[in-house]
């Protein structure tokens, strides 16, 4: 009897691989958060995933809504980007289709209710690197127009001796007093908008200087701020666009912290 040995020979169809599109994962504590830096490539997709812990444990989000607002230095109007929200996490695609081909973009990771009351906002520098052949593509750009969920309060830092708030950054700003000040008119504002500084006395006996735009209370001549050390004091007024002015309604004065 012959014995036939069949070799059985198995050819492996070729595949395809798909690479999965990469994550970048941002930690945010939100009892202290501060600006997030990201860099990506020009012409690559990421998805930018911002997962958010206070005291070491997570944050649950569920429920509220989430965008990234952006823009550029060449942009004319503010763009935004859906985000899914996930219990700790807030995640948003990035790619040539959001990217209108500057090297650099500023916004704001936002969460808001289902009544788009704000809830909690990150700020976002996107810094672009450069790849040789890259074209945007901006077909997915979406306009979105200045939110009015800025954020309630930002840190002002100044240079040498002049205050300059921007109302298109925040509601109201927070200033460290190291030494005294010229509060300069303010820019971005709307006609009744009501605008807020708190001074924080850094060194103390700082004072500010108002610019003639800034109208006092009848009867009121200078503004006198706390002197002592970490003193908080906040600063009221309303903007008439008819005017001009700023008509300060308030001074609040905090001699503590």
């Amino acid at each position: 009897m012959r014995k036939f040995l069949v070799f059985v020979v198995m050819l492996a169809a070729a595949r395809t691989f798909a690479f999965p599109v990469q994550t970048n994962v941002y930690p945010v504590n939100i009892s202290d958060p501060t600006t997030t830096n990201i860099r990506i490539p020009q012409g690559e997709t990421r998805y930018m995933e911002f997962r958010l812990s206070q005291n070491d444990e997570d944050v649950n989000a569920t429920g509220l809504i989430g965008d990234f607002l952006y823009k550029s230095a060449t942009m004319t109007n503010w763009a935004y980007v859906a985000a899914v929200v996930s219990t700790n996490r807030v995640v948003f695609p990035w790619g040539p289709a959001y990217d209108v081909g500057d090297m650099r973009y500023e916004g704001w990771v936002r969460l808001r209710d289902t009544n788009s009351v704000p809830a909690f906002r990150i700020k976002v520098d996107l810094a672009m690197i450069s790849t040789p052949g890259f074209s945007p593509n901006p077909v997915a750009v979406a306009d979105a127009s200045l939110p009015a969920d800025l954020p309630k309060v930002a840190a002002l830092t100044y240079t040498g001796t002049n205050i300059v708030s921007d109302f298109a950054n925040a509601q109201s700003f927070r200033v460290s007093l190291t030494n005294s000040v010229y509060l300069d008119p303010p820019t971005n504002v709307s006609d009744g908008e009501i605008v807020k500084w708190w001074f924080r006395q850094g060194t103390g006996n700082n004072t500010v200087t108002l610019d003639p735009m800034y109208k006092l209370p009848t009867g009121t001549t200078t503004l006198s701020l706390s002197t002592n050390v970490n003193a908080n004091d906040c600063l009221i007024g309303v903007y008439d666009a008819s005017t001009t002015n700023v008509y300060l309604t308030g001074l609040l004065l905090y001699e503590g912290n």
